[in-house]
């Protein structure tokens, strides 16, 4: 093959008079003329074609030049913001999806570099994910919380993206959780801080008048947080405006709905824009659209609200209207002008609100058949403030309110709607304190033996509530005997309640009328005892808190024969396989045994101590909770009646309690260690419980250091100390950290009796001081500050300071744990050394060299600064010579 070498000819060719655009020209071009591979030739030292080449004539390569810069830079650019992309990307996804720490540092991040990036780059990659379908409420807070961070640093460059970001915004002020509609007010009350008034009124200005009252109402909102945050009175002239426009009674309907969210967000603030308010909306009452009356009807009562009990002279403007409204107006929009009206009565003088009281309830009873919730919710809140004032005579609401009021409310359909149950419940309790409770008990019983399961559950959950205020009512025997009937009826049937009212209105009706019921007692026992062994475990969940009731209404009554048969029935079912059922059986019989003396009882607490042996083993939270809790109580009883060995198997099954995941457990295990160490002593105890040290989980290796100061503040320290220094001289490093944590706690707990074993414990501590072990020296520090906090006053400075010399070394240790330790074992030392002996080991490093050096002892001094300033001051030097700069110090400043 005959090979032509064209690359320096075309390399020159191409660097006098073409640029890269050309090249594609240049090579189709050649490849016509020249011969080619299937003529035998080959062309080597080409260049790589390039695309959407143009070629230019030879007076432009100025331009071209130019061109060619600018791309260069363009490209450069691009790469740029490539990598910024890329950047914000990645913080973007800690925030999301990263853990805790990830995320603090991500939106640090962002909010450092929010210029660096842009408003542009940062809201193009938020504002999708805002929008996902498919994010969660977490996951929103977060990019929420990008974007609050964000409007406080870029201010006035996201006037271009409020719109946008209102939208993203403004759904958060009418979410049902609280908390999303504060974050919500304060990322529209940080937004309108930082683009100004006019801005957010212009972007809000669209939906104003808009039909659909979904939008209306978030832009009511957003405007009354707005004028929240910049000032009510820089919105005055816009809602006045917006109040009272003419071509759209949707404009209306805002501006009053804005006023109406001020009120709201202001409380008692509102007293200041009384005045201003009332004039804007009072022509809203005579408007010919009646959803605008309503809206203003409502938004009158709520300033009444706020400004009780002052302010019925500034409302003086609304009274003849609403009360107008009051006589002339039906229905639903009836009710609001009532409703709004009863606002004002607590503003007036006493005489003209019995008048308008006495007045409106006639009205109000007219309406008691209304099918309409919200007018029968309305009706409810009126009757329930004329019970609590005194504008309404006691005989109207005998005669009027209360016959009508079971008729038309006492009803399955409403007493299912929970925000009218709840209201009727209130009225009741309301109409029982106004007129007397022995009338409501007699009516609430007839709807107690009512067929209905919800009329029968709400009568109960009522006479839960009276009968817990232990007023004795004086009632007919005949009355209670049918009650009683039924209440055991019900309890031999299979009634079962979500709450407990059934079964708390049994026991405190038992206790009473304990006299007339005593007989029926126990053959109540007796179907409590069948209870406990039925097949549903919702029913014997039942009999257990009645029982459980049952000990604690009846503990202080001289029954002991009762609570020895609930004892028997209980020690009967201490097996039980539901957890929730065996923790109110076991709860029980600690009530039992916590109160009352039960050493000839059958069966005897030792019969149920050896029953509880086998449910310590149990793994349920509520189930060894209560178990340690009636062992405790046991063993306040019985301590002498049980051998020493079996106190023993009992403490060793309780180190598996150690390592449960609630701290209340593994504290009353911690107790229970400490209530048998000091009926059997501790050597056995503690044989044990050092052989704990050694075990690999830290939960069983704390609880178990707990453990023994617990034992050394029941049985003192002399009885634990030797056995932790003798093991802590043979033990491996790991188990000499148990040891001396374990010493810790024991110093922590015997408090001023400490003084009593500082010599014993300073050379172990001088040998830990001086240990390699980083681990070792941060316990004994531990150990140390609990010495110092304990003998504060008891002259004991010597041993003090000589410790305090091991520990000045340490100040400079860089990790977090052992510079926590070592600062607050200095902070504890100048309680008992004093800080104008620890200030001359400061003044050696104020000045150093290295700043690092400086930085710990600054550190040191303002911790002595913070505690002891005023004793620093005889520890200054002198500096009367500030021209020779010659300081002095004499030891007789300190004696003085």
């Amino acid at each position: 093959d005959i090979k032509v070498d064209m690359s320096d000819t075309l390399d020159t060719f191409i660097k006098q008079k073409f640029t890269k655009r050309n090249e594609e020209f240049i090579n189709n071009f050649l490849d016509n003329i020249l011969p080619g591979t299937n003529e035998g030739y080959k062309i080597i030292g080409c260049k790589p074609v390039a695309y959407n080449l143009v070629s230019y004539e030879s007076d432009s390569e100025n331009c071209m030049d130019s061109m060619m810069s600018a791309e260069k830079n363009k490209d450069i650019k691009e790469e740029f913001d490539y990598i910024k992309e890329q950047k914000l990307l990645k913080l973007l996804l800690k925030i999301k999806n990263g853990l805790p720490l990830q995320r603090k540092n991500a939106l640090k991040q962002i909010s450092l570099k929010a210029f660096e990036f842009g408003p542009n780059l940062i809201f193009h990659h938020v504002f999708p994910l805002m929008m996902q379908p498919t994010l969660n409420d977490n996951e929103r807070h977060l990019l929420v919380k990008v974007i609050d961070r964000i409007l406080l640093k870029l201010k006035t460059l996201v006037k271009p993206y409020v719109n946008r970001i209102l939208l993203i915004v403004q759904p958060l002020l009418i979410e049902e959780d609280y908390f999303s509609r504060i974050e919500g007010r304060e990322i529209i009350g940080s937004l309108a801080k930082s683009v100004g008034i006019p801005t957010m009124l212009a972007a809000l200005r669209p939906d104003i008048d808009n039909v659909d009252e979904y939008v209306r109402n978030t832009c009511a909102r957003s405007l009354s947080v707005i004028g929240l945050s910049l000032g009510v009175h820089n919105l005055l002239p816009f809602l006045k405006a917006v109040c009272k426009s003419r071509k759209s009674w949707h404009a209306r309907h805002t501006g009053i709905k804005t006023i109406q969210q001020l009120c709201l967000l202001m409380g008692k603030g509102v007293l200041v824009f009384l005045d201003e308010f009332l004039n804007i909306i009072q022509h809203g009452l005579i408007d010919e659209h009646s959803r605008i009356r309503s809206l203003t009807a409502l938004t009158v009562g709520t300033l009444a609200d706020f400004a009780r009990p002052f302010g019925i002279e500034h409302f003086e403007m609304v009274l003849e209207p609403l009360w107008k409204g009051v006589r002339i107006l039906k229905g639903k929009l009836l009710m609001v002008f009532v409703k709004a009206f009863t606002s004002l009565l607590a503003l007036m003088h006493t005489a003209d609100a019995s008048y308008y009281s006495n007045e409106l309830i006639i009205i109000i009873i007219n309406e008691f058949g209304s099918p309409d919730i919200e007018i029968k919710k309305i009706i409810l809140e009126t009757l329930i403030f004329f019970c609590e004032s005194k504008y309404i005579r006691d005989q109207i609401i005998i005669d009027e309110v209360f016959p009508k009021f079971f008729n038309y409310f006492w009803n399955r359909r409403i007493l299912q709607t929970y925000r009218i149950s709840n209201l009727i419940k209130h009225l009741t309790l309301s109409i029982c304190q106004k007129i007397g409770t022995k009338i409501i008990l007699l009516k609430l019983f007839k709807f107690f033996r009512n067929d209905n399961m919800v009329i029968k559950t709400f009568s109960l959950e009522i006479l839960n509530v009276i009968f817990q205020q232990n007023i004795p009512y004086n009632l007919d025997e005949k009355i209670i005997d049918t009650i009683l009937k039924q209440l055991i009826h019900l309890l031999q049937t299979d009634f079962i309640e979500k709450s407990t009212a059934f079964v708390s209105f049994f026991n405190h009706f038992l206790k009473a009328y304990y006299k007339q019921c005593k007989r029926y007692i126990p053959k109540i026992l007796l179907i409590i005892r069948k209870i406990m062994t039925h097949q549903n475990p919702i029913k014997r969940l039942q009999g257990g808190k009645w029982l459980v009731l049952f000990i604690a209404t009846f503990r202080d009554v001289d029954n002991n024969h009762l609570l020895n048969y609930v004892c028997l029935i209980l020690s009967e079912i201490m097996d039980e396989e539901y957890p929730q059922i065996q923790a109110l059986v076991l709860l029980a019989l600690r009530n039992i045994y916590s109160y009352n003396n039960f050493h000839f009882s059958n069966p005897t607490p030792i019969d149920i101590l050896y029953k509880l042996l086998p449910i310590l083993k149990n793994k349920n939270e509520m189930v060894q909770n209560n178990c340690l809790e009636l062992l405790n109580a046991l063993s306040k009883n019985i301590a002498l009646y049980v051998p020493p060995k079996e106190w023993i198997r009992i403490c060793f099954d309780l180190l598996h309690i150690f390592k449960s995941k609630r701290k209340s457990v593994r504290r009353l295990a911690i107790n229970t260690f400490g209530l048998i160490s000091s009926i059997i002593g501790p050597q056995d105890i503690i044989f044990y419980l050092i052989n704990n040290l050694r075990v690999q989980d830290r939960h069983i290796r704390i609880c178990t250091a707990i453990a023994i100061g617990i034992i050394a503040e029941n049985c003192s320290a002399f009885t634990v100390l030797p056995f932790l220094i003798s093991e802590y001289i043979i033990a491996d490093i790991n188990t000499q950290n148990g040891i001396l944590k374990s010493i810790a706690y024991v110093f922590e707990f015997i408090g001023e009796l400490s003084s009593d074993y500082i010599g014993l414990i300073v050379p172990l501590l001088e040998n830990t001081m001086t240990h390699t072990d980083l681990i070792h020296r941060q316990i004994s520090c531990n150990i140390i500050q609990h010495l110092y906090l304990n003998l504060v006053g008891l002259d004991m400075k010597n041993f003090m300071l000589h410790l305090f010399n091991y520990i000045w070394p340490n100040i400079f240790e860089t990790t977090f744990h052992m510079k926590k330790a070592i600062y607050n074992v200095i902070d504890a030392s100048r309680l008992v050394i004093g800080a104008n002996v620890i200030i001359f080991y400061i003044f050696l490093g104020l000045f150093h060299a290295s700043k690092k050096v400086r930085d710990i002892y600054w550190f040191l001094y303002n911790i002595l600064y913070l505690g002891n300033q005023p004793v620093l001051v005889a520890s200054y030097p002198s500096i009367d010579h500030l021209v020779t700069s010659s300081f002095s110090y004499f030891t007789f400043y300190l004696i003085v």
